[in-house]
């Protein structure tokens, strides 16, 4: 089972992500956070395999959370998103902080999500 925690201070998208995970056979939230404070004391608990990241968060910004995670977590890997444009350079800049994966959030309109990967298979 690959446990994951979700940070993200919007409790519907929160809420989604987790809905997603539970389709998955061998996926399981095992926590939530909205800021850095909040996903420090999960990490003090448990560290999940996955951790999936907000950029935009309110006090402590996502690229400065990720790098700290890289920092004091490095066996955790990061997969991150937000709400722009790839070519913002939130992509390439989430991959220079350390991030395994980015996911551009979008306003659904029946188009998919486009996603990145640092190591695409």
């Amino acid at each position: 089972m690959t446990n994951i925690v979700v940070v993200d201070d919007h409790p519907l998208v929160m809420k989604g992500i987790e809905k997603v995970v539970q389709k998955m056979v061998d996926m399981q939230v095992i926590g939530e956070a909205s800021n850095w404070k909040q996903l420090q004391n999960l990490l003090s608990k448990q560290l999940p395999d996955i951790i999936i990241l907000d950029l935009n968060l309110p006090g402590k910004n996502g690229l400065d959370i990720l790098k700290d995670i890289n920092v004091m977590y490095p066996s955790v890997p990061v997969i991150d998103y937000k709400y722009a444009l790839v070519k913002n350079g939130f992509a390439v800049r989430s991959f220079k902080a350390g991030a395994m994966g980015y996911l551009r959030q979008v306003k659904y309109s029946g188009r998919t999500a486009k996603s990145h990967s640092k190591n695409p298979v």
